[in-house]
């Protein structure tokens, strides 16, 4: 009752209002779209770079604009321009803390080790992670000092030393989404063919993938849109290619066929639950043989959901030479990214 009460009420602020950005010597409008619908203050930015943030009906105008001030460096990559420069800027009251507003550095052995602070409410202590790219990011609490962070990270500075700087992991290609570039495809390759039209569309011609992109997109909704319909085809080819080496394991073990399902996950090159088979769309860049040996790795586990001597048992009896396969996954796993 109270709510259709405050929406007719002069102190309720507009469902719509139309607002001004300051990012670097540009001016960037933004509309604000209030709703009974939204629960909270959230930020989208369309495919033709437009910016519309979606607030709750009570939500009052300055925390909106706090909220999207403090935002700016996650804005402006998506637009096409530089990220402003926030070192120097201070929180606003009540703003969303984000890790590109917060940063850092250590030395050690002579070395500057950057990192990225992300806050988080459901963190309960300060941790610290290296990503694949050797990156630092440390994700804390959201009422730990950022001096006391800087403390925590230049007491474990050896081991960040020893995992980043000189670490002896590869790291991962990159990737540049541009016509004519290459992407591993089960032990081959397939090249990506860009193009510029009307509608966002694909179609695959040997061993090419060909897309058409909006001409409206900027450069990082284009490679969004790349990176999409990359996955797309991936995950299309590792179903088909796995379903028949699952329907011969599944008949060897004496099980009924799985359900499959095909992610884009981080970590894994595939899970197993109770109910479904979990596939990496990302497996489609190892050779078809490595492939394989996953297939044969989760559907063991339907017979033993542990790692124990039974379960590599079970996966020697559907593929004797699963270790050499194994080995070739864990040394070249690194390379398949997107």
């Amino acid at each position: 009752m109270y709510r259709e009460y405050y929406l007719n009420r002069p102190e309720c602020p507009p469902g719509a209002e139309e607002h001004l950005l300051k990012i670097g010597d540009k001016t960037v409008p933004y509309q604000i779209s209030r709703s009974t619908r939204n629960k909270r203050i959230t930020l989208k930015i369309q495919v033709n770079g437009s910016i519309i943030v979606c607030a709750p009906y009570d939500a009052p105008t300055n925390l909106i604009t706090d909220f999207v001030e403090s935002r700016k460096t996650w804005i402006a990559p998506k637009i096409d321009l530089p990220s402003p420069d926030t070192s120097s800027n201070n929180l606003h009251k009540g703003a969303a803390r984000t890790s590109e507003e917060e940063t850092g550095q250590i030395t050690y052995e002579g070395h500057v080790i950057a990192y990225s602070i992300r806050r988080s409410t459901r963190a309960r202590r300060v941790t610290i992670k290296i990503d694949r790219n050797r990156e630092v990011c440390v994700v804390s609490p959201p009422d730990i000092p950022a001096s006391e962070i800087n403390a925590f990270l230049h007491h474990k500075a050896e081991w960040i030393y020893t995992h980043s700087i000189i670490s002896e992991r590869p790291l991962p290609p990159e990737r540049n989404y541009q016509d004519g570039e290459l992407f591993p495809f089960m032990g081959g390759s397939v090249t990506i063919r860009i193009r510029r039209g009307d509608n966002l569309s694909w179609e695959v011609h040997g061993d090419e993938l060909k897309m058409v992109i909006p001409g409206e997109f900027t450069e990082y909704h284009t490679n969004k849109a790349v990176k999409k319909i990359i996955s797309a085809y991936y995950a299309d080819q590792i179903y088909q290619f796995s379903m028949p080496f699952f329907r011969q394991y599944a008949k060897c073990l004496k099980i009924p066929v799985p359900v499959i399902n095909i992610r884009d996950q981080k970590t894994k090159w595939g899970s197993c639950t109770p109910r479904s088979i979990n596939l990496n769309l990302r497996l489609c860049m190892a050779p078809k043989n490595i492939i394989e040996y996953v297939i044969a790795h989760e559907i063991a586990h339907k017979i033993n959901p542990d790692h124990s001597p039974q379960f590599w048992k079970t996966v020697e009896h559907l593929m004797p030479d699963y270790r050499e396969r194994r080995k070739y996954l864990k040394e070249h796993g690194y390379e398949w990214v997107l």
